[in-house]
C-alpha cells in the first residue's frame, strides 16, 4: 500500500494542505499588521478559527454519512484552501476577516478528521496502525516545517500577502492530488 501511486499522492497532497495550513497559522498575525492592523485584532482573527475548528469537527460525522472520502474530502480541502486565497487579498473589513478565520478553522478541524478516517476507509481498520503510521510522517513533518516555511516565503517574497498567495497556490495542488489520489485505485 505505502508503495502504491494512490499512497504517494495521498500523502504529497496532505503534506502540502498541512503545510499550507500550518504555515498560515503562524503568518497570519504578521499578514494583518503588515496590513495595519493591531496585534489585539490580528489574534482576535486568529482565536476565532479555533471555535471553526470545533464546529468543523461537530459536522464532520454528518459529512460522512452524506459525501464518500472523495468528495468528502474535496469539499474540505476547498475550506483550507479557500481562506488562503481571501487572506491572500487582505480586506480591512474586521467582519470579513472574522468570517474567512472561522472557515479557515472548519477546514483545519475537519481535515484533522479526514486525516484520522482515511486509512480506514481507503484500505480498511486491518491496515490502520502500519499504513497511518506511514502516512503521518510526511504530515507530521509539514506541521512541524510550516511555521518556518510561511516566514521564510514571507521574507523571499516581500511580504506576507504574497507569502498567503504561494501558500494558496500550494495548498490548491495539495487539494488536487490528494482528490485525485484518493479517486486512484491502488
Amino acid at each position: 500500500i505505502t508503495r502504491s501511486r494512490q499512497f504517494r499522492m495521498i500523502a504529497i497532497g496532505g503534506f502540502a494542505l498541512t503545510l499550507a495550513s500550518f504555515a498560515s497559522l503562524i503568518a497570519l498575525i504578521p499578514l494583518l499588521k503588515e496590513h495595519g492592523f493591531s496585534a489585539e485584532s490580528a489574534a482576535w482573527v486568529l482565536g476565532i478559527g479555533g471555535a471553526g475548528q470545533v464546529v468543523g469537527r461537530v459536522f464532520y460525522p454528518a459529512l460522512t454519512r452524506l459525501l464518500p472520502i472523495a468528495a468528502r474530502t474535496a469539499l474540505i480541502a476547498a475550506f483550507l484552501t479557500l481562506p488562503l486565497w481571501l487572506f491572500a487579498a487582505v480586506s480591512d473589513s474586521f467582519a470579513v476577516l472574522i468570517a474567512i478565520s472561522i472557515v479557515a478553522g472548519l477546514g483545519r478541524g475537519l481535515f484533522t478528521l479526514v486525516g484520522a478516517t482515511i486509512v480506514t476507509e481507503i484500505w480498511g481498520p486491518e491496515r490502520y496502525a502500519s499504513v497511518n503510521g506511514v502516512l503521518t510522517v510526511p504530515l507530521s513533518l509539514a506541521a512541524a516545517f510550516g511555521p518556518f516555511a510561511g516566514a521564510a516565503a514571507a521574507d523571499l517574497l516581500g511580504s506576507y500577502a504574497s507569502a498567503f498567495a504561494l501558500l494558496g497556490g500550494l495548498a490548491t495542488v495539495g487539494a488536487v492530488m490528494l482528490t485525485a489520489g484518493l479517486r486512484t485505485k491502488a
